[in-house]
């Protein structure tokens, strides 16, 4: 007992950090700063110092619990991200947010095998347990023009026809359909800048080709138009050939007549 009541270290913090001592009954979390502060180093069986992480804006660390999973969690900046409890450790190194334009949106699985649909302008936050399963851009569909989607995951409208102008997201269970109906009928329905996410380089590239992203032109509003136009067209030829021939002819008689 005499040796134990001697056996004693001394150690020092600073504002910034934190220190774990584990000894054989439990673990104690210490906050800085500290100054001269002693702790039994025969009974301990671990001592380290952790410092406090600092996050800029969009930037994210996780935080594990090895006691109790059920409270692991995301920091996130700008604050200066600390332990919470004892049996608390940082899990890898800072990260950025996704950040989401206008334009783009990510596939979300959740720790629960649930798929949600995050869209831009965003910065999406993570959750412990969620993970990216696809980064993609909106679809643009023009005026007149339609694309059709399959969705595995409906089971009353499996095939559905979207109208433009519209921005589409796909979700998980969605393909685009190809039309092979007409050659003619494959207009381009992308953005001019539309990019695709490339996993092998982690980065946004320009995507390859817009043969998947087809649909058909709707021509019904130009047919009206057309219509519309013979319809005055025809109208104003029988008004003319009715009323303005007869009325001229009637008026050069007249004359004629005057002058004999």
């Amino acid at each position: 007992m005499a040796c134990l009541q001697h056996c004693f270290c001394f150690y020092s913090l600073s504002r910034n950090d934190q220190a774990i001592i584990k000894t054989p009954t439990g673990q104690e979390l210490v906050e800085g700063p500290a100054l001269c502060n002693t702790y039994n180093y025969c009974l301990a069986v671990d001592f380290t110092v952790h410092s406090m992480r600092p996050l800029k804006v969009n930037e994210q660390i996780l935080i594990k619990n090895l006691k109790d999973n059920t409270f692991n969690r995301y920091e996130f900046g700008p604050k200066l991200a600390k332990l919470n409890s004892p049996y608390e450790i940082f899990s890898g190194n800072v990260e950025p947010c996704a950040v989401l334009d206008q334009d783009d949106y990510i596939i979300v699985r959740q720790q629960d095998g649930v798929k949600k649909v995050i869209k831009g302008p965003s910065v999406w936050k993570k959750s412990y347990g969620d993970e990216v399963d696809a980064r993609k851009q909106s679809i643009q569909i023009p005026v007149n023009h339609y694309m059709i989607i399959k969705d595995t995951n409906n089971a009353d409208y499996p095939v559905q026809h979207v109208r433009g102008p519209k921005k589409c997201y796909l979700t998980a269970f969605q393909t685009i359909e190809k039309n092979p109906g007409s050659q003619v009928n494959n207009p381009n329905i992308q953005t001019k800048n539309r990019k695709e996410w490339n996993s092998s380089t982690s980065s946004w590239g320009q995507a390859k080709s817009n043969a998947a992203y087809s649909g058909s032109q709707d021509t019904s509003g130009t047919c009206i138009c057309i219509c519309i136009y013979l319809c005055v067209y025809m109208l104003c030829a029988m008004c003319y050939a009715c009323v303005c021939l007869p009325a001229s002819l009637f008026l050069s008689f007249s004359l004629s007549l005057f002058l004999s």
